[in-house]
């Protein structure tokens, strides 16, 4: 919700739910560290297939609000 005042306008950010927690954060964390294929975010297929590209890719995604 957008909401005018006298400095502008400004989002109303208590009207709304988060779409990322700490839970998905959690997820991937637990996903890369098992070596999950799920953690692949950046979708390499060249060996180490799990690696700090992947949750370069993953905070990124996580930062835009990206499920």
């Amino acid at each position: 919700m957008t909401v005018f005042g006298l400095s502008g306008p400004f989002i109303d950010w208590s009207a709304l739910s988060p779409i990322l927690n700490v839970n998905d954060f959690q997820c991937f964390m637990n996903k890369f560290a098992a070596g999950d294929s799920y953690a692949n975010c950046d979708g390499s297929t060249a060996p180490p297939i799990l690696n700090v590209a992947d949750f370069i890719c993953f905070m990124n995604k996580y930062a835009a609000g990206c499920p």
